[in-house]
């Protein structure tokens, strides 16, 4: 008897840090689904390049985003010119309307999200050449366009939905 006592002594001394840790102790289990939208969008641009570029000049080129995915999303624009010096030269006619820019980072953000299937309002739709520009400074240029887009759904901006 005496050694059915000491053992269970012993147990109980053993077990009582483990009963307390539960006791001090607690865990429980979440379950998170995300659900991810697919976003894809293009740039949709009309342009036609002219023969020879001149002082004065107004070159039709029009640009917008079209969101081809499956959810809304928020799209920036960013407007690249291959040569500064052409860059200095022209202006471009910006929607300020519809579009924002950012000169901290040099993206232009459409303000409202585009729903799957819809395109932007155009974000310019004319190069123009300054007049006062001497012919022998115009050299060949392209416009580069870069864009993304991001999820709009629960966000109250492309910045808000990027963080």
């Amino acid at each position: 008897m005496r050694k059915l006592l000491t053992a269970l002594l012993c147990l109980m001394l053993a077990a009582g840090p483990f009963g307390v840790n539960a006791y001090l102790s607690a865990r429980a289990d979440v379950q998170n689904d995300f659900t991810i939208g697919l976003v894809t969008s293009e740039i949709v641009e009309e342009f036609d390049p002219p023969s020879a570029v001149t002082p004065g000049n107004i070159i039709p080129k029009t640009v917008r985003i079209r969101n081809t995915g499956l959810t809304d999303s928020y799209a920036r624009v960013q407007v690249l010119f291959s040569d500064s010096r052409m860059e200095a030269l022209c202006s471009l006619d910006y929607n300020t309307a519809a579009w924002t820019f950012s000169s901290s980072d040099g993206w232009w953000y459409l303000d409202a999200p585009l729903a799957p299937g819809e395109t932007s309002p155009a974000l310019f739709t004319a190069v123009t050449v300054s007049s006062s520009a001497d012919p022998d400074t115009i050299v060949p240029f392209e416009i580069q366009i870069r864009q993304e887009s991001i999820q709009s759904a629960g966000r109250a901006s492309f910045a808000e939905a990027r963080c």
